[in-house]
């Protein structure tokens, strides 16, 4: 709940011209959950398109977040949870562990096993998705990074009476494009990640708001 209602501070700070503000906001989140950090990009070019001043107190702001983060990283290294992820296989709610476990009952090796506190679908052939499973993840999600940063580039700066309306509809698409390819791709897949996509969206509506 928190890095989402972070997530959503940032988005609609930016949105309301407080850029410092949102830097700070994205930062934090980032720091309490790792998925934030795939829509910075696309907040630091909506920044730096609003101005150069707006993309300056942006990066101060990530950099005022992100200082205290790095200095208790001593005390509490982030790494170390981190590191967890990278040994966990296919988690029973992920696409690729529910494609897997369709495939069972055609003949494909698969069981339900419990992994500490989740489950996970397992067998030989789960263990020779894993790898090709995190390479389509990292790429699919770099991909949506990179085409939802260059979409944030290309955007014509609204203006008008609803200005900040469509401004805000069109920072969170776009910020929601990435997370939503980042979930829908991952190994792992928990119910707070709903939380994570369903503000995000629910700021995207906004924009059928326009004439």
């Amino acid at each position: 709940v928190i890095p989402a209602a972070l997530s959503v501070a940032a988005v609609m700070a930016l949105s309301a011209g407080w850029a410092g503000v949102a830097g700070l906001m994205t930062a934090v989140a980032v720091g309490t959950k790792a998925y934030p950090a795939v829509f910075v990009p696309v907040l630091a070019v909506i920044a730096w398109r609003r101005s150069q001043s707006d993309a300056k107190r942006f990066t101060i702001g990530m950099v005022a977040g992100l200082l205290p983060l790095i200095a208790l990283s001593w005390s509490a290294p982030w790494w170390s949870f981190a590191t967890v992820h990278t040994r966990r296989g296919l988690e029973a709610e992920s696409l690729w562990a529910s494609a897997l476990w369709l495939s069972h009952f055609v003949g494909v090796p698969a069981t339900w096993e419990l992994a500490s506190a989740w489950f996970e679908v397992t067998g030989p052939v789960a263990e020779g998705l894993v790898t090709p499973a995190r390479i389509v993840w990292a790429t699919a999600t770099l991909g949506s990074v990179a085409l939802a940063t260059w979409a944030a580039w290309r955007q014509r700066l609204s203006s008008g009476e609803d200005a900040d309306t469509v401004s805000l509809s069109v920072t969170a698409t776009l910020s929601l494009l990435p997370v939503t390819t980042f979930v829908a791709f991952s190994l792992v897949l928990s119910p707070q990640f709903h939380l994570w996509l369903a503000p995000l969206a629910a700021l995207s509506l906004l924009a059928r708001r326009r004439p």
